[in-house]
Formats: C-alpha cells, sequence, structure tokens
C-alpha cells in the first residue's frame, strides 16, 4: 500500500509569471497538492477551440485557466477562488496585486485568514533595489555569489537561472508553504 504524497489536499492558485513561481507551483504539485495556474487572458486571440499545447515545462501536473485581472468578472473569479485555496503563488514586483486590488493584507486574507500568501521577487519588497527587475544575474551579481563562479582570477561563469531563480526562489516557496502546513496539521489546525 502506498501513502499518498505529502501534500495531498493542499490547494494552490498560482500566477503565472516568470521562473521561480511556475517552479514553487511545480514543486507543490510534485508534492501532492493541486495546483490551479491563472494566466492573463490575451484579448487578441478569439477562438472557440482549445489552445495549442505550451512548452512551458513548468505547468506540468497543474490545471490552467486564463482570466482577465482587469475585468471585475475576472477580479471577482479570482477572489472566489481564494476562498477556497490553502496556498497563493504572486510571482509579480511588488504592488502589482495592490494595483489589480487584490492586495493580500487588504483583500486576499480577509477573504481567507488561513491563506498562505508567497510573495517572490528578485530583491526585497521593499528599499533601494525593491522596484528592479529581478533577473537572476541580477540578483545573484548583487548579493555576491555570482563572484563565487568560476575559476581564480578569471571572469565569474553565469550559471542561467538555478540559483536565484529555482533554488532562491522556487524552493524556498515550496519549502515554506510546506512547513507551515506541516506546522498545522501537527496541531491538528489543518482545513
Amino acid at each position: 500500500m502506498t501513502t499518498p504524497p505529502p501534500l495531498t489536499g493542499i490547494r494552490v492558485l498560482e500566477f503565472a509569471g516568470l521562473a521561480p513561481g511556475p517552479f514553487a507551483g511545480l514543486l507543490l504539485a510534485d508534492y501532492g497538492a493541486t495546483v490551479l495556474r491563472v494566466d492573463r487572458a490575451t484579448t487578441t486571440v478569439q477562438s472557440t477551440g482549445l489552445p495549442p499545447p505550451t512548452a512551458d515545462l513548468l505547468t506540468r501536473h497543474k490545471s490552467s485557466i486564463a482570466v482577465n485581472f482587469k475585468s471585475l468578472k475576472g477580479l471577482a473569479l479570482i477572489k472566489d477562488l481564494v476562498k477556497h485555496v490553502d496556498v497563493v503563488i504572486d510571482p509579480f514586483r511588488p504592488g502589482v496585486l495592490e494595483k489589480l486590488g487584490l492586495g493580500p493584507e487588504e483583500v486576499l486574507m480577509k477573504l481567507n485568514p488561513q491563506l498562505v500568501v508567497g510573495r517572490m521577487t528578485g530583491f526585497r519588497r521593499e528599499g533601494k533595489y525593491s522596484q528592479m527587475a529581478g533577473h537572476d544575474i541580477n540578483y545573484i551579481a548583487v548579493s555576491g555569489v555570482l563572484s563565487m563562479l568560476g575559476r581564480a582570477h578569471e571572469k565569474p561563469l553565469p550559471p542561467g537561472n538555478i540559483l536565484g531563480d529555482f533554488a532562491g526562489g522556487g524552493l524556498m516557496c515550496l519549502w515554506a508553504s510546506y512547513w507551515r502546513y506541516s506546522l498545522e496539521l501537527g496541531a491538528g489546525r489543518a482545513r
């Protein structure tokens, strides 16, 4: 008899974004969580057929929907979904969810007080670099990690986006979510 994956029963709403958010959602799904990816609806394509398959390998084991974030119906749908999930993955720059009317403290946590919100940015949410684009190469360079990669007395060798985006962002979001729910399960407070 096999046991279910450790995150079976956890429901995740993942806003589609760059590498760390989808990677966190992928790992949560791989560990048994049910992940619904929310893509921004494109208004240029009108079709009644199925969309073409995506080449994005980070969508494995996920369901997905496309929502117009700028419409009242789209925002109402997202707010309704938030009431029924355990984790929200926010991959946006600071202030984007707030501008959409979906700020975690102002809206999401009021709709669902037990919600875990994983907010990923390349840099802190406040401070000198908070509005700077958070590309892997930028923040591993600013942190000094890039200088440790490569041979002595040569220029550093960039590692692709595996250190900052995947290890630093996505993996930390996964483990923070898992840790929070394992604590609640142990205390008998899981939903």
